[in-house]
């Protein structure tokens, strides 16, 4: 039904109380998101921890390590109209285990260098967090595999706990040059979301090289927050053919490990703007009741409202 704004009122002939909203035709997640042309995208829906869909011809070779599996429950329709009630997921139990993905080599699309632009972004149900831990969405080096350096973190999303919630933490460190050696450089976000048992969509942005490009979403919303070690830089990233790990960092020691469920991890090779971040959420939570008539209908009519501006 596609009803214009500003209409209310009662429709004789039928009991009880009707709210109508606009309808409009929706695509499915899946086509969302390849409209977007991800570098790498794991949704866990192939019955394989291991399956990574990619922008290019390179077959990524992965393995599940440890305590991890699929789940039967990913985010479903109660979460987006995107999805589908058959929706899978990844679960990781906050013991040892990560998805680990071989980088294939130099300047893959898992390298990212200074002038180059990231969005990392994933569906989460974390477990409580507790304290001011961290847990790994996805992050590239640090690993501590032998061969490569213990700091060498080229990119990295994490939550980090915050009272009964969890805010977005974005860490990466700057290569060393001529003048200066590399730095950590960690941005914490000002907003989050609580760790309430529900699916909470989490996104970051950033041109390695603009000091002021860091872009945060927390279920499709901008976040504000600040860069708290090591200061907004316009250097680059260490870039090297460590691995890329999803669920945890640092010889998956527990600290690290991500606990709970995770889904449709993407990364891509431009900054998603707001708009189409906003796009992945497409339900606008009510933050109140709308007002009620002053008089109840008629017992043989209907009252109909119509809510407009609430999108895709």
């Amino acid at each position: 039904m596609c009803v214009a704004a500003g209409i209310s009122g009662l429709i004789p002939g039928l009991g009880g109380l009707l709210h109508a909203q606009e309808s409009r035709p929706t695509q499915s997640w899946a086509a969302l998101i390849e409209s977007d042309q991800p570098a790498l995208w794991w949704n866990f829906d192939d019955k394989s921890l291991t399956d990574v869909k990619t922008a290019g011809d390179v077959d990524f070779k992965s393995q599940a390590a440890g305590k991890v599996q699929l789940a039967k429950s990913g985010p479903g329709r109660s979460v987006s109209r995107l999805f589908s009630d058959r929706n899978s997921a990844v679960e990781f139990f906050g013991a040892p285990g990560a998805i680990k993905v071989t980088d294939p080599g130099t300047r893959s699309l898992l390298d990212f260098d200074r002038g180059d632009a990231l969005t990392i972004e994933a569906w989460v149900q974390p477990r409580p967090i507790g304290g001011s831990r961290y847990m790994y969405i996805v992050g590239k080096g640090r690993t501590g595999n032998k061969g490569v350096a213990g700091d060498n973190q080229s990119y990295a999303l994490r939550l980090q706990g915050s009272g009964s919630g969890a805010v977005l933490s974005f860490l990466f460190r700057s290569a060393a040059d001529d003048k200066k050696g590399g730095d950590f450089h960690r941005w914490t976000s000002s907003g989050g979301f609580p760790v309430d048992g529900n699916w909470h969509h989490v996104a970051v942005s950033y041109e390695f090289g603009k000091a002021d490009s860091l872009r945060g979403y927390v279920d499709g919303r901008p976040v504000a927050g600040v860069w708290d070690i090591g200061g907004a830089t316009s250097r680059g990233p260490v870039v090297d053919d460590d691995e890329l790990w999803i669920g945890s960092s640092m010889g998956m020691q527990a600290g690290s490990t991500f606990h709970g469920l995770m889904d449709e991890v993407a990364i891509y090779r431009t900054a998603l703007s707001e708009e189409r971040i906003r796009a992945r959420v497409p339900f606008v939570p009510r933050a109140a009741a709308p007002p009620t008539p002053e008089s109840a209908p008629p017992r043989d009519a209907v009252l109909v409202e119509v809510f407009d501006g609430i999108p895709d």
